[in-house]
């Protein structure tokens, strides 16, 4: 299970490929939507040849002419009349050799067909059809007339001139039907049918259809030239990269038939091309493409390739090459069309062994083999789709949507740029490894001569070790004469636990006694190996590299190791010489620092009392010499001096500080402590830090040695009574700052909570730009600040153009919902003040929503020990936002809970709007509209508007809806443009021809 374990792990891909798999589906989720054409989703299809689109909008979306249409065989009706023409139904889109007619028997696989639809329903205005690619001449008749055609359509093969390309037809139409009829003529090719439905849609929807799929064509062959270049570039510089070679000529070979579709760039840029030149150019790359691709993944992951399907591979796709190559030159494009499935299905079971290749290579561990696997799977899943649609195993609604191959296509070349890059960056990565190991053993030597604290040292060099060797871990064992042990002083991954075994014991132990290196290369295979220890320590070891360290004397002395080559491919004989330089440096810090160690334990002791203090502490000599100063001293000083460095003091306390050495001085005289409470220090960069001051007299046998120099820094609580006032009123920050922790703690509150928001913000902030943006912003939130200050409020936090204020936490006024209403009726009319400027000033008035809930919350400081904050959580914040929300949709300034509503003890303007249901609340709330900042002018009928509000809700709340429905068409009369009076005519209107059910709880359900 161990070992089963074990091998799983070590194939886990790496960071680098996990980041490059999540860049690569977060690329396609990007650009998917692009691709993948949801038009036509839900559109109708036709039945018998006619087709009613008088449901469907043209003017949004692109509509398939799909379903069944009127289909003859062998006639041409427009431009021959042949007598007892019978008519069958053929599906849209479909090969009409596929499809059984009514006698049972297939159509022909050459030959002349017609299909007919009769298009009803289509509102007047300007149209465009659009017909897919096709390798067949096609002439196109609307109502009787020849509209567009493309090639000659014969009855005959040498009558019959065959074109290929997509075709437009633009008509207009007056709204009557239209008759449609698809002429089309298949002597020189297999394709015998459609394989996509014609497009209808408006001229300006279909323009942008059209102008997006040429977009992502053009992108595509954008791509594959780019890889092209590039990997023929590479070849250049590296003859030796045969992978880059391949791969170069896959992507100059496939942009040649790429180049034949959606964009149509091959007919455009070759003129008067011959079909079967085209079909030549189309077919011939397409085999190149498949068999340097085989050749570039073969190339890539050589051991996971057999060498005799590589034969086959050559000899198959040479032959062929030769075989249509010959098809082609006598100009017979039927037969080649008609073999040319064969090349398909041959193509798929190359892709289908070479997916089990890379995932041979994937499971150990080959460069680029995941991204690879999953390019060439998104590639293989699309391309498999396409497959069973042309070859009519799946209809083509039954298919995943349209657009999914060139998604695939684009996808899997990204794969391959990544691999590229990969590629190109081990070898920079090698080079770059080399002079970094030199840099490394240069900055080894520096630090050996100025590193006394040996384990800091000889842990920099095990960890160096181990990143240089790209190893999991790495150790350094010594040997114990006493007790003939070998013991972990640096064992990477074990915390504080210590490792100890007998000296010939393990691979280190044999290692240690021979005084050679040892390569593992699997640790369970070699019988030296001790397994206990991965099963005390949780660890799993794979590979093992061994070096013994050893005096300048010969002594062996101990034995560094690494574990677990990252690469999965085990340490080589470069690891070897990386790590015996390495174990050199180790020995030589041992024995340097191992004459220090005495003296650096004892001042190290000292030096940590000093560093545990929280207290600034300086000591001060008889010379006004700083004999230590220990870092909570420095830090609060801003000053950088380690602890064996001695500063004159007067430059320590100098400027503004000098009454610090005034104070120093007057102890020392005296002999008695001084004390400062509150007081200033200047900084060296112009900032200030309060502290208390102390100074304490260093006395020995009666004789002045010194001073004591102590601070205390009391800055953070100040900024934090300032900081708070930013937030809090001050009365409240009072309190707060004067209660216990428990304040502020998790403690459960009945609050009201206020959510304020700008509608609208991001047009307003787009045509004012950045600093009129900000401008505006701290204009606005200085006034909503204001006022929720004045009614005892608490900012919890801004929110980009959104303010969050609580009433009643973390200390109640006692008249929370009155303080949280009044102050939004303050916020609004400062709101219509400075609207009242802006439209003087002829800018846009500024219209914002406020929503306010109350209830119970929960109140504390919340956030991770890096970052905290003050907030409150609970169902009546939730309810606060989507009230809030629900302005906008109402068009109502302010809105209120019910809670709310019945706990205001002033009286206001009020009205009912609406009951909703909030998510994971069973129980409805009630919601009112506050419109005390209204006056005549701003809201004229105020008081009329409430009264028969008032009236219409009765009405309505009776189930009343036609009276209900009078009343609020009254009060549209009298004010046309009240939004919440539109909302209940439109429910009311609905009601009356469809009453709720007899349980409806009231909760409007649209």
């Amino acid at each position: 299970m161990a070992k089963i374990l074990r091998d799983t792990t070590s194939r886990l891909p790496s960071i680098p490929v996990l980041l490059s798999a999540i860049t690569l589906f977060v690329l396609a989720m990007i650009i998917s939507p692009f691709y993948v054409q949801e038009d036509g989703i839900g559109a109708p299809t036709s039945e018998n040849g006619v087709i009613d689109i008088s449901d469907w909008d043209m003017t949004q979306e692109v509509m398939p002419l799909m379903g069944e249409w009127e289909f003859y065989w062998d006639q041409l009706l427009k431009s021959e009349k042949a007598d007892g023409a019978t008519s069958d139904y053929l599906p849209m889109p479909a090969l009409w050799s596929d499809h059984f007619n009514s006698m049972g028997a297939n159509y022909p696989s050459a030959g002349v067909a017609t299909y007919r639809l009769l298009i009803k329903g289509l509102k007047p205005g300007k149209y465009q059809l659009y017909f897919p690619q096709l390798y067949v001449p096609v002439r196109v008749w609307l109502d009787g007339e020849l509209s567009a055609e493309n090639g000659r359509v014969g009855r005959l093969p040498e009558d019959t001139i065959t074109a290929w390309g997509n075709s437009i037809l633009n008509f207009t139409s007056d709204g009557s039907s239209h008759e449609l009829l698809i002429e089309v003529a298949a002597h020189h090719h297999r394709a015998n049918g459609f394989e996509e439905p014609p497009l209808l849609g408006s001229e300006q929807t279909m323009e942008d259809h059209i102008q997006v799929a040429s977009a992502l064509g053009t992108l595509f062959l954008a791509i594959l030239l780019m890889l092209s270049v590039y990997g023929f570039c590479i070849f250049f510089f590296r003859p030796g990269d045969r992978s880059s070679l391949y791969f170069a000529i896959f992507c100059a070979a496939f942009l040649v038939p790429s180049a034949s579709f959606n964009t149509n760039f091959l007919s455009v840029a070759i003129e008067d091309l011959s079909f079967s030149n085209f079909l030549a150019l189309v077919y011939l790359p397409g085999i190149i493409a498949v068999a340097s691709f085989y050749f570039y993944v073969a190339e890539l992951y050589k051991e996971e390739t057999h060498r005799f399907v590589s034969y086959a591979v050559v000899g198959v796709y040479g032959l062929a090459f030769l075989l249509f190559y010959s098809f082609f030159v006598v100009g017979d494009t039927n037969t080649a069309s008609v073999w040319y499935p064969l090349i398909t299905i041959s193509s798929l079971v190359v892709l289908i062994y070479l997916l089990s290749v890379i995932l041979r290579a994937s499971w150990n561990g080959r460069d680029g083999a995941l991204i690879l696997l999953l390019g060439i799977l998104f590639f293989a899943v699309t391309l498999a789709n396409d497959a069973l649609v042309a070859s009519n195993m799946i209809t083509y609604d039954q298919a995943l949507p349209p657009g999914l191959t060139g998604l695939g296509l684009v996808i899997f070349l990204i794969s391959q740029a990544v691999i590229l890059a990969e590629r190109w960056s081990k070898t920079l990565e090698y080079s770059e490894q080399m002079t970094k190991d030199l840099g490394q053993l240069v900055e080894m030597s520096s630090a050996i001569s100025s590193e006394m604290n040996l384990r800091d040292l000889l842990f920099k060099i095990v960890h160096s070790a181990g990143e240089f060797l790209n190893s999991e871990r790495g150790s350094l064992f010594l040997y114990d004469e006493e007790t003939d042990e070998l013991w972990s002083f640096i064992a990477e991954g074990v915390g504080d636990k210590e490792i100890r075994f007998p000296a010939e014991q393990g691979v280190a132990g044999a290692c240690f006694k021979s005084g050679e290196t040892i390569n593992v290369k699997d640790a369970y295979k070699d019988e030296r190996f001790i397994a206990l220890v991965d099963k005390k320590t949780g660890f799993i070891t794979q590979s093992i590299l061994s070096m013994p360290v050893s005096t300048k004397a010969g002594r062996r002395i101990g034995v560094m190791q690494v574990l677990n080559k990252k690469s999965r491919l085990g340490f080589d004989a470069i690891d070897e010489s990386r790590l015996r330089a390495f174990a050199s440096q180790a020995a030589i810090a041992l024995e340097n620092a191992t004459l220090f160690t005495d003296v650096m334990e004892a001042r190290n002791y000292n030096d940590s009392i000093l560093s545990s203090m929280s207290n600034g502490v300086i000591t001060v000599g008889q010379k006004n010499r700083v004999e230590k100063i220990n870092e909570s001293a420095a830090s609060i000083l801003d000053i950088d001096t380690e602890n064996d460095q001695r500063v004159d003091v007067n430059d320590l306390f100098s400027g503004q500080n000098e009454w610090v050495l005034e104070d120093i001085k007057e102890v020392n005289s005296s002999l008695q402590p001084l004390t400062r409470v509150d007081v200033d220090l200047d900084l060296p960069e112009g900032d200030a830090k309060s502290v208390n001051l102390s100074v304490v007299p260093l006395v020995l046998e009666q004789q002045n040695i010194g001073s004591l120099v102590l601070l205390d820094d009391i800055t953070e609580e100040k900024r934090v009574k300032g900081t708070m006032a930013r937030f809090l009123t001050k009365e409240i920050a009072d309190q707060v700052l004067g209660s216990d922790d428990d304040l502020l703690s998790g403690t459960n509150y009945d609050a009201s909570i206020m959510f304020s928001d700008i509608r609208s913000f991001t047009s307003i902030s787009e045509s004012l730009g950045p600093k009129d943006t900000v401008s505006l912003l701290n204009h606005l939130f200085t006034e909503m600040v204001e006022e929720i200050f004045n009614h005892k409020g608490v900012l919890d936090k801004f929110i980009g153009d959104a303010i969050m204020a609580v009433f009643g936490a973390p200390i109640s006024s006692g008249e929370d919902q009155e303080n949280s209403v009044a102050s939004a009726i303050g916020i609004k009319r400062s709101l219509n003040r400075i609207n009242r400027t802006r439209v003087e000033e002829n800018k846009e008035p500024i219209r914002m929503g406020i929503g306010i809930a109350s209830g119970s919350v929960i109140a504390g400081t919340i956030g991770s020990p890096k970052r905290m904050e003050y907030t409150v959580i609970g169902d009546s914040v939730n309810l606060a936002s989507r009230i809030e929300g629900l302005t906008k949709y109402y068009d109502a300034g302010i809105l209120v809970c019910n809670t709310t509503k019945i706990s205001l003890e002033q009286k206001h303007k009020l009205r009912e709007v609406d009951l909703i249901r909030v998510r994971g609340q069973n129980k409805p709330n009630e919601i009112w509209q506050v419109l005390d900042y209204h006056d005549e002018i701003s809201f004229p009928h105020i008081s009329d508007v409430l009264e028969i509000h008032g009236i219409a809700m009765a009405l309505w709340k009776a189930g009343d809806w036609k009276h209900s429905l009078e009343k609020f068409e009254e009060l549209l009369q009298i004010s046309p443009q009240d939004r919440i009076a539109m909302i209940y005519a439109d429910r009311c209107r609905n009601f009356v021809k469809e009453p709720p059910a007899e349980d409806w709880d009231g909760v409007w359900n649209a």
